[in-house]
């Protein structure tokens, strides 16, 4: 984790760059908020 942390930062990365990865991993973790929910439905429901 570390690793990656060294990776995704300053100065491998300009600082925008990051921001925009950074908003990208939240999209996709609501994303799959949203899907987790739904299957849960789903399965309940039957």
């Amino acid at each position: 984790m570390n690793n990656a942390f060294l990776y995704f930062s300053p100065p491998f990365h300009t600082l925008p760059l990051s921001i925009y990865l950074h908003q990208q991993w939240k999209g996709i973790f609501i994303l799959s908020i949203k899907h987790i929910s739904v299957f849960i439905r789903k399965f309940a429901s039957q």
